[in-house]
């Protein structure tokens, strides 16, 4: 029996052919080759090929007209305004879908576009703007996961976690948030005033955690440990990275700090942390009635109380005290109170109407009111307001499409566009796949079109991406100016 066997695996492999790259087929197998018109076998440890191109069919158009699609052997006839694209023939003026570009046979020439998309402007509540897996188009999915944002901005309003509006004035160094249950992290807020009460100065934000203490300043910069760092910069433990606008910091504990260098930050809790948070953004127990909270667990009414209760002293061992909020507009003329009125009304307009339903406007009419009648730089501090309406929104899931020339325009470099919701797309993250694009992690920045990404300044195909960016989290995106 051993015998008959070894024999059957001799005769076997007697059947067997090797091609020129040393490659093995058995008796009746398929050898590939690289002209389509030519099919050959392996027979009896032969290999026997033969052309097709004779059996291709007569064809009764000119030469002119006929076409070899890609791959394929025999030629077919083809009006000279038909089109060949991805080895499909396509009749002159039709129109057919390639991945998420829209494509059309304009007299022989083939045109592709990126598919426009009919995406809604507002989720419904618990749902988020995003985009699926395998979609072109963003759609309403539903959150699986609390998160809440608190935003400080203008240098004297604030949003908690649970949705309070208030305003605290002064110069003081705040407490603005915290992880009281396991003191993971905390984040301070220092205002430092230019020496002109009509300009609302600039903002600087310390985070400490366990064994780093990180400092973000004016002009979006950022230290560790006194050490002044070349975003991007990413450990175990954080990440900080340009994306759009802004710098965003990541916390493992479950914050990130997303920062305009200027005068806005949003601090972002996961749910994780609900209920185990103090400080000037409150609790985050989605009660905002209860969210002024003092270090000793007591509930204020006031403000400048409660704004008092978390400042932080200073390296001198002095203690600052918050101002109540005056109405900034009494002693101003006449005219700059109506100017103001007018230019603030744009809020409660139809620009930011779709938001309205979701996030009370008053509130940001107010505090829009309060600053231009004190700001000197009007056209800034109008932008203020309106883009950290616009960016409370677009946590909820509604994108505001409210920029205009006229209106706090942004320039973008490079083929790219500003987009209210916009993602980290650079050479260097092309072939990450965990990064997360929806109206829970977007920012406002500038943005390449679909199938580009950027690279010092400019919107690039993959082809064109330098290869040592492939390998580099330096890659930072661009940043528009007003």
């Amino acid at each position: 029996m051993a015998s008959e066997k070894v024999k059957d695996e001799m005769v076997q492999e007697d059947l067997n052919c090797l091609d020129e790259d040393g490659l093995v087929f058995s008796h009746g197998q398929s050898v590939p080759r690289e002209d389509p018109c030519t099919i050959c076998l392996c027979l009896k440890g032969s290999i026997l090929c033969r052309s097709w191109k004779e059996q291709c069919p007569h064809l009764l158009c000119d030469l002119i007209q006929q076409k070899t699609p890609d791959n394929q052997c025999c030629p077919v006839c083809v009006d000279l305004r038909w089109c060949v694209h991805q080895d499909q023939v396509h009749e002159a003026e039709s129109q057919w879908l390639h991945g998420c570009d829209l494509c059309h046979c304009n007299n022989g020439t083939v045109e592709c576009q990126t598919k426009p998309c009919s995406s809604p402007i507002s989720c419904p509540p618990q749902f988020i703007l995003t985009l699926p897996d395998g979609e072109c188009c963003m759609t309403c999915v539903q959150i699986e996961a609390r998160s809440s944002s608190c935003i400080v901005f203008g240098g004297s309003h604030y949003v908690t976690f649970d949705g309070l509006f208030y305003d605290l004035n002064g110069t003081c160094t705040h407490l603005v948030a915290k992880d009281c249950e396991s003191n993971s992290f905390n984040v301070v807020y220092h205002r430092k005033m230019n020496g002109n009460s009509s300009d609302p100065g600039t903002m600087a934000f310390i985070v400490q955690t366990k064994n780093r203490t990180i400092e973000l300043s004016a002009g979006r910069l950022a230290q560790v440990n006194n050490t002044e760092m070349e975003l991007n910069y990413s450990t175990s433990s954080i990440s900080i990275y340009h994306s759009g606008l802004y710098v965003i910091l990541k916390l493992p504990a479950g914050l990130i700090i997303t920062w305009d260098g200027n005068n806005f930050v949003e601090l972002n809790a996961q749910e994780s942390l609900q209920s185990k948070m103090c400080g000037l953004c409150g609790n985050f127990n989605g009660n905002k009635s209860d969210d002024f909270v003092l270090p000793g667990g007591e509930v204020t009414l006031s403000p400048t109380e409660f704004g008092n209760g978390w400042v932080i002293e200073q390296k001198n061992g002095s203690m600052c005290t918050a101002k109540n909020t005056e109405d900034l507009c009494n002693g101003t003329r006449l005219h700059d109170h109506h100017s103001a009125n007018d230019t603030c009304s744009i809020i409660m307009g139809p620009l930011f109407q779709p938001a309205h339903d979701h996030i009370d406007p008053q509130p940001y009419y107010r505090a829009c009111l309060r600053d231009l009648c004190t700001c000197i730089d009007q056209t800034r501090c109008l932008c203020n307001i309106l883009s950290a309406y616009a960016f409370r929104a677009l946590r909820l899931g509604i994108i505001l499409t409210w920029r205009s020339k006229m209106l706090c325009g942004m320039t973008c470099p490079g083929g790219s566009s500003y987009s209210e919701c916009s993602c980290l797309q650079t050479c260097a993250t092309y072939q990450q796949s965990d990064i997360q694009c929806s109206t829970s992690f977007c920012v406002p920045g500038c943005q390449c079109p679909a199938g580009f990404f950027m690279h010092q300044s400019s919107c690039l195909p993959p082809s064109m991406c330098p290869t040592e960016s492939l390998n580099s989290q330096n890659e930072t995106s661009s940043y528009p100016g007003f």
